[in-house]
């Protein structure tokens, strides 16, 4: 048991959970920062290929000018002759 005890307070020593001193603080640069123009922006644009859009088809719904307005309307008519019944 004291074996057990030893292993787990030598897992938790204070220097686990400290961060390593030379990287503590220390930023990560991923891309420097560049400032750019307008005019940079729209030349860089124009050497790019044109983006080509497509317009999707319209679907064609279904017919729905036959179904009832209340699906559950058969149900509530039931439930309100029971009700007046009683």
């Amino acid at each position: 048991m004291s074996v057990i005890v030893l292993f787990i307070l030598a897992g938790f020593n204070s220097t686990s959970f400290a961060q390593d001193e030379q990287t503590a603080g220390i930023p990560a640069v991923v891309h420097p920062a560049r400032t750019e123009t307008v005019t940079e922006i729209m030349q860089r644009a124009k050497k790019l290929p044109e983006v080509r859009m497509f317009e999707r088809p319209e679907m064609e719904y279904p017919d729905r000018s036959n179904l009832p307005q209340n699906p559950l309307q058969s149900l509530l008519q039931a439930f309100r002759n029971v009700m007046q019944q009683s």
